[in-house]
């Protein structure tokens, strides 16, 4: 994996395992999103969430992942849930969307 981190969490999608946030170290919180494709053994940063935060939960749901609470720094506890499409990467390296061929994003679901 390219960053060092603890208490992140992963999620499989479309056979490419993602790793999202956690913390290096116990310095900070972490955004980062990194990708791994067993088949061609690489790992590829992409998009980083909106909300850093380590101690996480994350699922994949028809193609999608969800970011649901954790913590931010200073153990403040997050009820955030975000929602990331990751497309597909093509060979140019640019990111697509399967249907529509938006660009990879992260989405805030609406809280109370």
């Amino acid at each position: 994996m390219p960053s060092e981190r603890c208490c992140m969490s992963s999620s499989v999608v479309n056979g490419r395992i993602y790793v999202i946030g956690g913390a290096p170290a116990w310095v900070a919180v972490l955004s980062a999103v990194e990708e791994y494709d067993s088949l061609d053994n690489r790992w590829v940063k992409r998009l980083d969430m909106p909300t850093a935060r380590a101690f996480l939960s994350s699922s994949s749901i028809n193609g999608k992942i969800y970011a649901v609470g954790g913590i931010a720094w200073g153990w403040q506890p997050l009820r955030t849930v975000e929602e990331y499409d990751p497309g597909i990467l093509i060979d140019d390296g640019k990111s697509i969307e399967i249907a529509g061929k938006m660009p990879v994003k992260w989405g805030i679901i609406k809280s109370k």
